[in-house]
C-alpha cells in the first residue's frame, strides 16, 4: 500500500519544490518508505507503507520504465515463474518488482493477467509517455488533473489543489451528484478540474494528447443462462473463498478481521481460524445507537478460539476523528458510520497490520437491500402470468395502489426505476437548498444510465452490476481502504478476490436469491456453507441490523451539542453554496422529532468540513 503522485509537464520540467509538496500531501497512505525519480518532463513520487519489513524502495525504475504501485498483487508468484520461466529458484520478488517485469515484457497488455487491489502509474522514459491504470473493482484510486501540456497525479483526490491550475471551488454539477448520492461517480469529482480514473480503466498521457480506455471489468452471466447446480455452485465459491482468505493472510501468520456478528465476517473468521493463524477479531459498539451486535460477535470468536476486541465509539471524540476522517478521504466522508470504521481500525493497529472484512460481499451475494431489491424483483415477474389482455388493467391498477414497482417488466425494472445507490435529496430539496432555477432534474438518468451500458444480464445481475459499479467503490471501498491507510494498517477484501468476483457474476441472478415465507434471505449461499460449522444457525441465520451510526437518535439525544455546533457552520454557506434557510428548517424539525432529516444533515455536515479542510491544503 501507498500513496501516488506525480506531475508531467511536457513544456517545461516540473517545479520540484511543487511536487514535494504533492508527494508530501499524500504521505498518510505511506508514511514508513518514501522516493522520488525526477528527470526531464517527470517527477514520480511514492510514499510506501510497511505492512511487511524490507522491500524496495519506490518509484521502481529500470532502464526505460519508472513505475509507482499502490496495492498488493494476490498471485505475484505464479506470474513471476511465468516471466522467468518454471526453472526459476529462490524467493520471489516483491509485487512492484513483478509487475515492472510484467510491464516490460507485456506492456499494459499485463493489466489483464493481474490479480489483486491496485493503483499504477508508469512513465515511459522512452516515449515520454505517463500511464495510469486502476483495478477492475476499485480497491485502490488514483486522480489527476489536465491542463494544455501538464498532467498531476495523486492518491487523494483535493491534494491536486496545490496544482496553480486547479480550482478549489467545487463544481455545481458534481455538487448535485454529492447531494443526491453522498459522494461522486468516478470520472467526476467535486473539483472541476480534478478527475477520478474510473475503475478498471488505462489512461495514456503523451505528447499527442490524452486517451482513457475501459480494460478491465468482471462480465456478468447472459441473461440465458442456467447456472450451476445448487451443490456444485456452493462447492466452488467455499473453495474460492478459501483460497481468498489463505492468500491474504500476511506472511507474519497474524491477521485481524473487522467482525460484525453477521455473516460475511463470520465465514472469513471460520476461514480463516482453520489455517491455523494468529488471529484477531475486533468489533465495534456504539452504547448510544440502540443497536448491540457484540454478544453474536463475541460467541463467534469464542466459538472460533480467535482473540476478541471490542472497541467503544465515544461521542465526546467524534469531532475530532470526523476530521481525521476526512482528511483521510481527501474528500467528503460519504457516511458518518466511517468514523466508527476509522476508530475500530486505529484500535486495530494496536496488534495487527492487516484486517479482512467482508466489504464487497453485500454487492456480489446480494444482502442488505438489494436482497429486499431482490424479492421486488421476483414480484414483478409474477405479472408476466398475467394475460395481454388484462395487463394493462393490472398495471393501472397496482399504480392506484400505489405498488408502482409492481407494474414494471421485469427486464426494465433497473432501467425504469433508474436503480443504483441513494437519492438523499431529490431535485426538490436541491433545488431549495441551493436556491438555483434548476438543479439537474434528470440527475439519476444521466448519472446512471451510462453505468448500464454493455449489461447484457438477467434483472438482478444487471443491478448488481451497477452497484458494482458505482456505489461499491465510490462509498464503502473509498472509505475501507483510506480510513485503514490513515491508520497505519492495510484492509484486504476476500469477498473481492478476482477469481470469486468472476465466477459467482457468471452465475444468473436467480441463483443467488432464496425466500423464506416471502422474505429474502440475504447471501445465503453462505449462510448454507456455514450450516454444519461450529457456528450455531442463531448466529449468522438472523435478520442483518443496521451498523452502528450516529444518525436519527445520536443528533436529536446525546449528539444535540454536537449538531447545534454544526448548525453554525452550515449558516455561513460557505462559497454561498446553498441557502440558511433551508438548513435552519431542517435542523429545527430534526431536533424537535417533527420529522426524519438526519440523511440530508449529514451530508451537509460531511460537505462541510471537508470545504473548510480545501481551504487549509497548502
Amino acid at each position: 500500500m501507498g500513496g501516488i503522485a506525480a506531475i508531467v509537464d511536457h513544456g517545461a520540467p516540473p517545479d520540484r519544490e511543487l511536487a514535494a509538496r504533492l508527494s508530501r500531501s499524500v504521505a498518510l497512505r505511506g508514511p514508513d518508505q518514501h522516493g522520488t525519480f525526477a528527470e526531464g518532463p517527470a517527477v514520480v513520487s511514492h510514499n510506501r507503507l510497511g505492512v511487511t519489513p524490507g522491500g524496495p524502495r519506490q518509484p521502481i525504475i529500470s532502464d526505460r520504465y519508472v513505475l509507482a504501485f499502490d496495492g498488493r498483487l494476490y498471485d505475484h508468484v505464479d506470474l513471476d515463474r511465468r516471466l522467468q520461466g518454471r526453472e526459476a529458484q529462490g524467493l520471489p520478488a516483491e509485487d512492484a518488482e513483478v509487475l515492472l517485469r510484467a510491464w516490460e515484457a507485456w506492456g499494459p497488455a499485463c493489466l489483464d493477467r493481474l490479480d489483486g487491489a491496485w493503483a499504477i502509474a508508469v512513465w515511459d522514459r522512452k516515449e515520454q509517455v505517463l500511464y495510469l491504470a486502476r483495478d477492475p473493482m476499485g480497491q485502490r484510486s488514483l486522480y489527476y488533473s489536465i491542463s494544455g501540456r501538464r498532467c498531476a497525479v495523486a492518491s487523494l483526490p483535493d491534494r491536486l489543489a496545490l496544482m496553480p491550475w486547479v480550482s478549489r471551488e467545487p463544481c455545481r454539477d458534481s455538487l448535485c451528484e454529492y447531494l443526491a448520492f453522498r459522494y461522486v461517480h468516478a470520472p467526476r469529482t467535486l473539483l472541476a478540474d480534478v478527475q477520478a480514473l474510473p475503475p478498471g480503466c488505462l489512461l495514456r498521457f503523451g505528447r499527442d494528447g490524452t486517451r482513457i480506455e475501459q480494460r478491465l471489468r468482471s462480465p456478468m452471466a447472459p441473461s440465458d443462462d442456467p447456472g450451476p447446480g445448487t451443490d456444485e455452485g456452493l462447492r466452488e465459491i467455499e473453495r474460492l473463498l478459501r483460497r481468498a482468505v489463505h492468500r491474504r493472510i500476511p506472511a507474519s501468520g497474524s491477521v485481524g478481521i473487522l467482525l460484525s456478528g453477521g455473516t460475511d465476517s463470520t465465514a472469513l473468521a471460520l476461514h480463516a481460524s482453520r489455517l491455523g493463524v494468529d488471529l484477531h477479531t475486533f468489533h465495534l459498539h456504539f452504547p448510544e445507537s440502540g443497536v448491540d451486535e457484540a454478544a453474536f460477535a463475541g460467541r463467534v470468536a469464542r466459538l472460533l478460539e480467535a482473540q476478541l476486541h471490542q472497541v467503544e465509539l465515544d461521542a465526546s471524540t467524534f469531532d475530532d476523528a470526523l476530521a481525521r476522517c476526512t482528511r483521510a478521504m481527501g474528500a467528503p466522508l460519504p457516511d458518518p458510520g466511517g468514523v466508527g470504521q476509522y476508530v475500530l481500525l486505529r484500535e486495530a493497529r494496536r496488534d495487527v497490520r492487516v484486517v479482512l472484512s467482508g466489504t464487497g460481499g453485500d454487492e456480489l451475494l446480494v444482502g442488505g437491500h438489494l436482497a429486499a431489491l431482490a424479492v421486488v424483483m421476483k414480484r414483478v415477474g409474477m405479472l408476466g402470468r398475467v394475460s395481454s389482455k388484462l395487463r394493462y388493467r393490472v398495471e393501472k391498477g397496482l399504480r392506484g395502489a400505489g405498488l408502482s414497482d409492481l407494474a414494471l417488466r421485469p427486464m426494465r425494472y433497473g432501467l425504469q426505476r433508474v436503480a443504483g445507490g441513494t437519492e438523499v435529496f431529490d431535485h426538490a430539496a436541491r433545488m431549495e437548498l441551493l436556491g438555483w432555477e434548476s438543479a439537474r432534474p434528470r440527475l439519476r438518468h444521466d448519472v446512471l444510465m451510462p453505468l448500464y451500458a454493455g449489461i447484457e444480464s438477467d434483472p438482478l445481475n444487471t443491478l448488481l452490476a451497477i452497484f458494482q459499479r458505482g456505489w461499491l467503490p465510490e462509498d464503502v471501498l473509498a472509505r475501507a481502504d483510506r480510513l485503514a491507510a490513515a491508520c497505519g494498517i492495510e484492509h484486504r477484501f476476500p469477498m473481492l478476490d478476482t477469481g470469486l468476483v468472476n465466477y459467482v457474476n457468471g452465475i444468473p441472478g436467480s441463483w443467488k436469491v432464496r425466500t423464506r415465507w416471502g422474505l429474502p434471505k440475504p447471501k445465503w449461499p453462505l449462510r448454507e456453507l456455514l450450516k454444519g460449522s461450529s457456528v450455531p444457525r442463531t448466529v449468522y441465520d438472523r435478520p442483518k441490523r443496521s451498523w452502528p451510526a450516529p444518525l436519527n437518535r445520536w443528533l436529536r439525544h446525546e449528539g444535540t451539542d454536537f449538531l447545534r455546533a454544526r448548525e453554525e457552520r452550515l449558516l455561513d454557506a460557505p462559497w454561498g453554496l446553498w441557502q440558511p434557510d433551508p438548513v435552519r428548517a431542517m435542523v429545527s424539525a430534526h431536533r424537535n422529532g417533527e420529522r426524519y432529516h438526519g440523511g440530508a444533515l449529514w451530508v451537509l455536515i460531511l460537505l462541510d468540513e471537508w470545504l473548510t479542510q480545501l481551504n487549509e491544503i497548502g
